[in-house]
C-alpha cells in the first residue's frame, strides 16, 4: 500500500505538517490502496510564501523562456506517461484507452499553453491607451476531489503561460 506523506512546496517534496490521513480506494475492487496526508494550513502558508517568494523572479520571464518551460512539462508527463496510465487506471478505475487518452490530454494541456502564449499580445491600444497586461501573482490551483492530473496540467500550463506562480 502506498503512503504519501509529502507535499511538493518550494520545488520539492517536504514531509506534511497536515496529520489527516486520506485514503485511497480503488473503485474497481473498493479496496484501500494507500493513504495520504492531507496539507493543513502550515503546509498551504509555506506552498503560498513560496510562490510568492518566486514570483518576484518568475514574473520577469521571457515568452520564449515560459515556452521552453512549458515544453519541458509536456516532457517531464510524456516521459512519465507509463506510470501515470498506471495510476489512473488503479485510482480511478478507468479503462486503458481513457488512462492513455487523460494522460495524453494532460502533457497536450502544456503545449496549447505554449501555443497560446505565442500569439498573445501583452500589450494593446484601447482607444488613446495603451494596455498591458501583467503576470498578477500567486495562483490557487483547486481542482475538484474526482479530478485527474489534467485539470492540475491545464491550470499549472496557464499559470506558467502568464509568469504566474502557483
Amino acid at each position: 500500500m502506498k503512503q504519501i506523506s509529502t507535499q511538493y512546496i518550494n520545488g520539492k517534496f517536504v514531509p506534511s505538517h497536515g496529520k489527516d490521513q486520506f485514503g485511497l480506494i480503488n473503485p474497481s475492487s473498493n479496496t484501500v490502496i494507500g493513504r495520504l496526508s492531507l496539507a493543513d494550513e502550515h503546509d498551504t502558508q509555506d506552498a503560498i510564501s513560496a510562490a510568492k517568494a518566486a514570483f518576484k523572479d518568475f514574473s520577469k520571464t521571457t515568452r520564449q523562456q515560459r515556452s521552453e518551460y512549458l515544453h519541458q512539462m509536456y516532457d517531464a508527463v510524456i516521459s512519465r506517461s507509463d506510470e501515470l496510465i498506471d495510476a489512473v487506471m488503479e485510482e480511478y478505475g478507468a479503462p486503458y484507452p481513457r488512462a492513455k487518452s487523460a494522460t495524453l490530454d494532460a502533457a497536450n494541456n502544456f503545449l496549447a499553453a505554449k501555443e497560446a502564449l505565442q500569439g498573445f499580445e501583452f500589450e494593446r491600444s484601447v482607444g488613446k491607451s495603451r494596455v498591458l497586461l501583467e503576470p498578477v501573482g500567486v495562483v490557487g490551483i483547486i481542482v475538484p476531489w474526482n479530478s485527474t492530473y489534467g485539470f492540475i496540467c491545464n491550470k499549472l500550463a496557464m499559470a506558467i503561460a502568464t509568469g504566474c506562480t502557483a
